[in-house]
């Protein structure tokens, strides 16, 4: 594992870097919107992510509340679709973030944290490869890496679980004496089929990623 920095540090080595090396994007880049899009802002699996929220009894809400923040809010948010339908124009798919003029606006981590109510965290991880992502998936589900192998699929350039897997392991779980597995089952849904959507129904490798590293920090 990459040994954590401050977030001090982190935003320190982001500055330089981008003074040094510049764009990520070739200079001669340049994106071709389409002139007209399709928006659909149908939830991706938020409605079997909520069903598995209302079977946690209590304790085990308060828990995910205490460990995680507001995170389950976001299964229960209703989509503004004129909010979408106005913003639409401003989205710039290669950076995946909305830019105004010279100004990207995306969330930074501690406006992640602010708005979910997440825990503070003094440390940051920097990109964990791919290929760790089969070990914290097992990690995650305390299943082995055979079983991670064998149910990742890719779709697109999306690499990682369906939710029907994730959620077969989550109701095996459910009346464990720990709670801990289907806690973080469903946090890695949230983050995977909400936060950063890839594929439709599809938990992917980054989405497993970072929870580990913010589960570990």
């Amino acid at each position: 594992m990459e040994k954590p920095i401050t977030i001090e540090e982190f935003l320190t080595r982001s500055e330089l870097s981008q003074h040094d090396e510049g764009d990520c994007l070739p200079s001669e880049f340049e994106s071709q919107l389409p002139e007209h899009v399709k928006l659909d802002d149908r939830p991706l699996g938020t409605g079997q992510l909520l069903d598995c929220w209302e079977k946690l009894s209590s304790h085990d809400q308060i828990t995910f509340q205490k460990q995680y923040g507001d995170l389950s809010h976001l299964l229960k948010i209703r989509v503004q679709h004129a909010c979408f339908q106005a913003m639409i124009g401003f989205w710039d798919p290669e950076y995946r973030c909305f830019t105004f003029d010279t100004v990207d606006m995306t969330p930074t981590i501690e406006e992640y944290e602010s708005l979910l109510n997440c825990p503070k965290s003094e440390k940051v991880y920097f990109y964990t490869p791919i290929e760790h992502a089969l070990s914290n998936f097992a990690w995650i589900t305390q299943t082995d890496c055979q079983l991670a192998k064998s149910h990742a699929t890719k779709r697109g350039n999306s690499q990682g679980w369906f939710w029907n897997v994730l959620e077969a392991i989550f109701k095996r779980r459910l009346h464990d004496e720990s709670n801990e597995i289907r806690l973080r089952i469903l946090v890695v849904g949230i983050y995977g089929l909400v936060l950063f959507p890839s594929a439709e129904g599809m938990v992917n490798f980054e989405a497993v990623n970072v929870l580990k590293n913010m589960v570990t920090l």
